[in-house]
């Protein structure tokens, strides 16, 4: 494996667990070199004190995939599996992000046989919702404005997320859409709809021609009450094998966030079992640009600050692998024992409130903000966000004097599953689907 190149590796997630899935589901470019290996403590049986001179007699003892470490990029389709196997919740939501404007994309005329008739939509910004029983979107805009121009009839809506494609279905009867040559076509909606700007041909169901603008969705990861986190099979371009790690759980998960640099995270996972007869796989990834540094917000307390460098955020699993009596030599059983979540950043203290909070171990409130110069849609940027709703102290460096009140802090998160007080992402990006 040549040092300072990028290789390939593939992650997907297991189901059931610790079972191997395969192919990925995706492939992250990481960036060498990695730890994943299989640790091996070997036990002495009783044999090898009695014949020292001899043959050394060692039994395989237990086995354990641990201290599997991997570093990647940050981008916002490379993250959201990791988001995923170290808070173990993923709520998504159909962010508001296509928008009718009056008199420019809010008329659909169309022709059922008798006529033509005339939908508008109410301009405003939608969010596209799967179908139109998702009250409020898009969908169901386009359901209620068709069925009231054409009275009596049934029309049904929806959105394929993967193909980014919009259906719109009549109950019965075949009808034609009249972007081209109905009387409101110079403001028809459709190019929000994803339609060519042409009439279609008469048939009871017509699907968009082509794509419609990206939807914008959000994913907000937040801690399972549980023990066992998702489990993952990953895959390892090592150039001349490719091993296969099963039953895997994510440990620890750090972010480094440094001046003049890409965003970094190092992901260290323990597993149950490996196989290094895998084969070869064809990677693809995803043509997005990773966060840099630049483009990181930092708020304490709800308001930015400014001048700070070498942020590190720390998710700590405590994951832990055991083993049982007559078992193989892998372990048994994987999981969670804890979660704790810790930032450690230096910065350079221009405001006298923080500064006192900083004396007195004062809980603060503390969010990392990566807004992506990529645009999922006009106004909608790829983002990841970061949140520590209660964060104490737990140290904090003596500025040294003369010269600039820098103070290196660490701050640990508050974890509850009582209340909203609790550390947690949100990735924001065109994925339809929770990871």
């Amino acid at each position: 494996m040549y040092t300072g190149q990028l290789r390939a590796a593939g992650l997907a997630k297991e189901s059931p667990v610790g079972t191997l899935k395969t192919p990925p589901d995706i492939f992250i470019a990481y960036v060498p070199p990695d730890s994943f290996f299989p640790s091996i403590t070997l036990l002495e049986s009783t044999a090898v004190r009695a014949v020292p001179d001899k043959i050394a007699k060692v039994t395989q003892g237990p086995g354990e995939l641990k201290g599997m470490k991997v570093k990647f990029e940050v981008e916002p389709e490379n993250i959201g599996e990791h988001l995923m196997a170290a808070f173990g919740v993923d709520t998504l939501v159909d962010v508001a992000s296509f928008t009718v404007t009056l008199n420019v994309n809010d008329h659909i005329d169309f022709d059922a046989g008798a006529g033509e008739l005339n939908a508008v939509l109410t301009p405003g910004t939608y969010a596209m919702g799967t179908s139109s029983v998702v009250a409020g979107s898009l969908c169901a805009l386009i359901k209620s404005v068709m069925e009231a121009a054409d009275v009596g009839a049934t029309y049904t809506i929806t959105f394929n997320g993967a193909t980014k494609k919009l259906t719109i279905a009549r109950g019965a009867g075949s009808y034609t859409i009249k972007f081209l040559t109905g009387t409101n076509n110079l403001k028809s909606a459709d190019s929000l709809l994803g339609f060519t700007h042409a009439d279609t041909g008469s048939a009871i169901t017509h699907t968009s021609d082509s794509t419609t603008a990206a939807a914008v969705y959000q994913h907000t990861f937040t801690r399972l009450v549980a023990s066992q986190l998702p489990q993952y099979s990953w895959w390892f371009d090592k150039g001349v094998k490719y091993p296969q790690f099963v039953g895997c759980m994510l440990g620890k998960l750090d972010f480094s966030i440094k001046a003049k640099e890409a965003v970094l995270v190092e992901a260290d996972w323990t597993g149950l079992a490996y196989d290094d007869t895998g084969t070869s796989k064809s990677p693809v990834y995803s043509p997005l640009k990773f966060f840099t540094f630049a483009e990181a917000t930092v708020n304490i307390d709800s308001a930015p600050i400014q001048n700070y460098d070498n942020i590190k955020i720390t998710l700590d699993n405590m994951v832990k692998a055991d083993h049982v009596v007559g078992s193989s030599i892998y372990p048994a059983k994987i999981y969670s024992e804890g979660f704790e979540a810790t930032v450690t950043m230096d910065l350079i203290i221009e405001d006298a409130t923080q500064y006192a909070k900083f004396l007195a171990g004062t809980p603060m409130i503390l969010e990392v903000i990566l807004t992506s110069g990529e645009v999922i849609k006009a106004g909608k940027n790829y983002s990841l966000t970061l949140n520590m709703p209660v964060g104490n102290y737990s140290a904090a460096s003596y500025p040294n004097a003369p010269g600039l009140m820098k103070i290196n802090f660490t701050t640990r998160g508050v974890y509850s599953v009582s209340d909203s007080k609790t550390v947690s992402a949100k990735l924001v990006n065109s994925r339809p689907t929770v990871y």
